[in-house]
C-alpha cells in the first residue's frame, strides 16, 4: 500500500493555490491520516473514500480543501493500482458511506497499474486537470 504524506498534501496546495494559506497542522496531519484504515486495510477503494470523507469533513486548509481532498484521493487510488473509470464530485460527501459508493463506482483495478513515484502520479493528475 502506498500513502501521501502531509508534505504530499501541501505540495498539492502549493500547486491548486500558489501559495501555502494558513492551516491547521493537527487537522492537516489528522486529515491526510484518514487514508489509513483501522484493522483490516486491503480495500483500496474504502481507504480513499476515508481520505475524501475526512479530508473534506475536517477542512484543515484555509483555502481549496475540496479540491486538494479530491486530487490526493485519486492520486491515492492511482498509486495503489486503480483507475478511474468516471469522475466524482470534489464536494463533500454527506457521510462515509456516501463517499465509498462514490469511489467504488468511479474507480477499477487497473491491469496496467502506475508504478511512478506518488508525487509524479499528483503531478501528472495536476497536468490533466490544468488543461481540462
Amino acid at each position: 500500500m502506498r500513502y501521501l504524506t502531509v508534505q504530499d498534501i501541501l505540495w498539492i496546495h502549493l500547486q491548486l493555490g500558489g501559495t501555502n494559506d494558513a492551516y491547521r497542522f493537527a487537522d492537516l496531519e489528522e486529515a491526510t491520516f484518514y487514508q489509513y484504515a483501522y484493522g483490516d486495510s486491503r480495500s483500496v477503494q474504502d481507504q480513499a473514500a476515508r481520505l475524501l470523507w475526512g479530508f473534506t469533513k475536517k477542512a484543515p486548509l484555509a483555502t481549496h480543501n475540496a479540491e486538494v481532498a479530491l486530487l490526493a484521493t485519486k492520486g491515492f487510488l492511482i498509486a495503489n493500482g486503480f483507475r478511474l473509470t468516471a469522475k466524482f464530485s470534489a464536494s463533500a460527501p454527506d457521510s462515509l458511506a456516501a463517499a465509498k459508493e462514490a469511489i467504488h463506482a468511479a474507480s477499477e483495478p487497473d491491469p496496467h497499474a502506475h508504478t511512478a513515484e506518488v508525487r509524479t502520479i499528483l503531478g501528472d493528475l495536476l497536468a490533466t486537470a490544468a488543461m481540462a
